[in-house]
């Protein structure tokens, strides 16, 4: 069997530390390839997302970068800089955050949005509704939005994710934060643009 690990010459212990994924960062493989081999270049990513990394009680809040076509992640700290000065790469990152959405048990996420999971929100029947909504939506359909959409719906995007659970015709991930007439709107919304574009012969428009 074949695996890829980071192996540390003469370590002086192999403990772990607590951390806590704080936002699921999408990057091509370029950029990812990039932060694999010049971890300590100025990132982007990081710029963009200083406030998810800090540490607190002994907990370090981190980053976990996922590649766009691949599998595997790592894992960033970096509580000044712009480069990942802490780091640490989970082959097979994205299985186990595909695990975690569809574990078969409800769990609490963190201060988790809609907008943070959109990446991992396709394929298969993955649906997001409120407790209050008389509608659920379905995940996959956001990924139909141009910029002005997702600026229309940017209530929905920013909903917290309170729960992650499994149901027989799927997985249902379960909203807070949010007026859950907004998932009503985006479903009127996303029904009349279908419709206009059937009307209009064209497909893969964007809402």
């Amino acid at each position: 069997m074949k695996i890829k690990v980071n192996l540390s010459c003469d370590p002086a212990g192999l403990q772990m530390d607590d951390c806590q994924i704080e936002k699921v960062v999408e990057l091509s493989h370029e950029d990812f390839e990039r932060l694999k081999i010049t971890p300590l270049a100025d990132q982007p990513f990081i710029i963009e997302n200083k406030g998810c990394m800090f540490s607190r009680d002994g907990v370090r809040h981190c980053l976990l970068a996922l590649e766009a076509d691949g599998n595997d992640g790592i894992l960033v700290g970096s509580d000044g800089p712009n480069d990942a000065r802490l780091t640490s790469y989970l082959p097979g990152a994205r299985h186990i955050v595909n695990a975690e959405m569809g574990s078969g048990q409800e769990r609490r996420t963190p201060d988790i949005r809609v907008k943070d999971l959109l990446p991992l929100l396709q394929g298969g029947m993955i649906f997001l509704c409120h407790e209050e909504a008389a509608q659920a939506v379905l995940a996959e359909h956001l990924h139909r939005m141009s910029e002005m959409g997702r600026e229309d719906h940017t209530a929905l995007l920013n909903a917290r994710v309170s729960e992650i659970c499994d149901i027989p015709t799927g997985t249902e991930v379960v909203l807070a934060d949010v007026d859950p007439e907004e998932l009503v709107r985006f479903n009127e919304a996303y029904d009349a643009f279908i419709e206009a574009e059937e009307a209009m012969g064209q497909g893969m428009m964007q809402l």
